[in-house]
């Protein structure tokens, strides 16, 4: 019984060492082990060859981005744009607010038909017009020393060269011209429309 179990135990024994060489042969021979997790340079290669794609003229990404940016530029533009003119048709607004209603040649609400295109180029002489009415009728209501028909030659001058901007080489001083009319133009309806606030309207007979 003692050689059964000393015969049986060796045979088991000798079964797993057979079993581990045959384990080692196998791994020496084997296939060579590779590294799932990729190196720092592969990574790196990668991220350079994906930027360089993302970066190509052609790709979905780039025209994307530019047609992003394109669009915040025109947005930043159309701000600054349309920003100063509400704030100066704010002004005109106000301006003629403060003209009693006899004195209006025109609603005070109508400036803002300057926000249709094309229209507005004609338009803005009528305001021009109608501003300076309004205001040389207020002021000599209220016995307010005032220049006759205040701000109107300044503002005709600013829609002349305005609209003789779109001369070919001449418009860009045109242009400049009428831009510098424009904030003095401003200026002077505000201090006008000061003037209205700082005088007391005359008592309703």
């Amino acid at each position: 019984m003692g050689r059964f179990f000393f015969v049986v135990s060796t045979g088991w024994l000798a079964e797993l060492w057979l079993k581990s060489v045959a384990v080692k042969i196998h791994l020496t021979n084997g296939p060579p082990f590779v590294n799932p997790r990729p190196s720092s340079s592969q990574l790196t290669n990668q991220f350079r060859t994906r930027k360089i794609n993302l970066m190509e003229p052609n790709s979905a990404a780039f025209e994307a981005g530019r047609a992003f940016g394109f669009l915040i530029f025109v947005l930043v533009f159309l701000a600054v744009l349309i920003v100063p003119a509400i704030f100066y048709l704010l002004t005109l607004q106000k301006a003629l607010n403060r003209c009693s209603p006899e004195s209006r040649a025109m609603q005070p609400g109508l400036v803002w038909l300057m926000f249709i295109p094309l229209f507005n180029i004609v338009w803005h002489f009528f305001i021009v017009l109608n501003v300076a009415k309004s205001l040389d009728t207020e002021f000599r209501k209220r016995g307010i020393a005032a220049d006759p028909d205040p701000g109107k030659t300044l503002g005709l001058v600013m829609c002349i060269l305005a609209c003789c901007g779109i001369i070919p080489f001449l418009g860009i001083l045109c242009s400049l011209g009428a831009f510098i009319c424009w904030i003095i133009y401003w200026i002077k309806i505000a201090g006008y429309s000061g003037q209205l606030a700082a005088s007391a309207a005359p008592p309703l007979r």
